[in-house]
């Protein structure tokens, strides 16, 4: 599956219903709930700053898992924010771009991007990176409905669960 551009779909997303107020909200929650001031609530900027220094890194984990994924390493302030994306498995039993619907490569691209969104939102902590569990609060603080793990486990399907009901994808 070809990568797509970044920076572009993010930008793109963004601009879509309330996904870029939605994430400038996010951002600016757990920065007040965490006393951990961000470098920016503006995510274009945010993925500019860490494209100039780590920059994103398309990794492998599992190879059983289906779904696109992703975490970082380092921080802005540190000068080595990295983002890592786990790409889709590709091989016997997975598809590719060759054999995907038109819907189902837009959907691809779209978990990519939202992929990169996600893994931008947490490295705007100044201080440090913002953590799944700290995301998830405040995204439950923006919407008190949310669901939130009860025990530890699940704090990033929680966060991303909020940030796809904003920042949506293709329809079919």
């Amino acid at each position: 599956m070809p990568l797509p551009d970044l920076r572009k779909g993010i930008d793109l997303l963004l601009r879509q219903g309330d996904c870029g107020r939605y994430v400038q909200d996010l951002i600016d929650k757990v920065a007040e709930q965490t006393g951990n001031p961000f470098v920016s609530d503006y995510a274009p900027d945010l993925f500019d700053t860490i494209s100039g220094q780590g920059g994103v890194a398309f990794r492998p984990a599992d190879p059983n898992r289906s779904e696109t994924g992703g975490t970082v390493s380092g921080s802005i302030k540190g000068g080595d924010a990295t983002i890592i994306i786990t790409p889709q498995p590709s091989g016997p039993g997975f598809s590719t771009a060759r054999n995907l619907t038109p819907y189902g490569l837009r959907l691809a691209i779209y978990d990519y991007v939202r992929a990169g969104l996600h893994e931008t939102i947490h490295l705007a902590g100044y201080n440090k990176h913002y953590t799944d569990k700290e995301l998830a609060l405040a995204a439950h603080a923006l919407n008190p409905k949310s669901w939130l793990p009860e025990n530890g486990q699940g704090y990033s399907d929680s966060f991303d669960a909020e940030l796809a009901k904003h920042c949506t994808g293709p329809k079919e």
